[in-house]
């Protein structure tokens, strides 16, 4: 704009030494995205050493228990799965525990979960069981299921 008014560029209701203001569009137009690779990762060695996290609902139908949603991890390399039906997503964590103990007790340790952009993968709760247990976070694109694995 700068440029514009000091070529004499007719059309311009402002000095040069006045202040443009805010502009949205602009703004909305310049801002940029968390970087997340759009080709498919590596596939892994060990088993229980990649999962693919995701959830299920809110179902139409409620359980017995109260569930609406389903919470699921599937290991890459045996496609093993583990599931828990969940009343809402903020059980997911404790859940995610729960499933962490059965692997050790499997005998494998969990070094990477891949997962969407959902919340509660990103909220502090969440974040510190991956961090207590050492565990590797890698978000996926959006609606790209050939990158979250088997899941």
């Amino acid at each position: 704009m700068d440029r514009l008014i000091k070529a004499g560029a007719k059309g311009t209701d402002f000095d040069i030494n006045d202040r443009l203001c805010f502009c949205q569009t602009c703004a909305t137009c310049k801002s940029s995205v968390a970087n997340i690779s759009r080709s498919p990762m590596s596939d892994p060695n060990d088993v229980f050493e990649v999962l693919g996290l995701d959830f299920f609902g809110p179902m139409n139908t409620t359980s017995l228990g109260g569930c609406k949603y389903c919470f699921a991890a599937v290991d890459f390399k045996s496609r093993y799965i583990l599931q828990e039906n969940i009343r809402s997503k903020d059980e997911a964590p404790r859940a995610f525990q729960r499933f962490l103990c059965t692997i050790k007790s499997f005998g494998y340790q969990v070094k990477r979960i891949r997962c969407d952009n959902d919340s509660v993968f990103l909220g502090c709760e969440f974040q510190k069981v991956l961090e207590n247990n050492g565990i590797f976070m890698e978000l996926v694109a959006p609606y790209s299921h050939w990158q979250h694995g088997r899941i």
